[in-house]
């Protein structure tokens, strides 16, 4: 799907993330603030399936996303859900529309991550894409989780 490889490994108490065998992030499991998932309708020749995390280190919030293809996701999601404890099982396996969902923290597991709302074409290039790839979405978190990540990230 990609043009890069990508790789997810859990290492030394750490989740870390390679793009073409060079290591791009790596993040504390205990730093982990959300999990969720997400796809688009881009597929099935382009990447259609994501993976977005956010963690707090030394005060700072940082988000990452991932393709949900990337080798070793599924040993690493194993090893993620022994250290934190929880059901990090996948559920949006097989759409081909925008949807999302929360994986971790238990309390928001399962709950909407992206709000999504159609762009309506104006240009003459917008319509002929949207006639024939259907329409394009715009998508920002929901109140939910941005109210969990504030909370969370403002220390109260």
């Amino acid at each position: 799907m990609s043009r890069f490889s990508s790789r997810l490994a859990v290492q030394n108490e750490a989740l870390e993330y390679y793009i073409d065998e060079q290591l791009a992030w790596t993040t504390p499991i205990d730093a982990i603030l959300l999990i969720a998932e997400y796809t688009t309708n881009a597929g099935p020749y382009v990447d259609d399936y994501f993976i977005q995390l956010w963690s707090l280190e030394d005060g700072v919030r940082l988000r990452a996303t991932i393709t949900f293809y990337s080798d070793g996701r599924d040993d690493a999601f194993r090893e993620l859900a022994t250290q934190m404890k929880a059901d990090l099982s996948f559920g949006l396996l097989g759409s081909t529309e925008w949807d999302s969902r929360i994986l971790w923290p238990p309390p928001l597991s399962g709950h909407k991550y992206f709000a999504f709302r159609e762009i309506k074409p104006v240009t003459w290039k917008e319509k002929l894409s949207h006639r024939f790839f259907g329409p394009s979405q715009e998508y920002f978190l929901t109140e939910e989780a941005q109210a969990f990540l504030k909370t969370h990230i403002a220390g109260g």
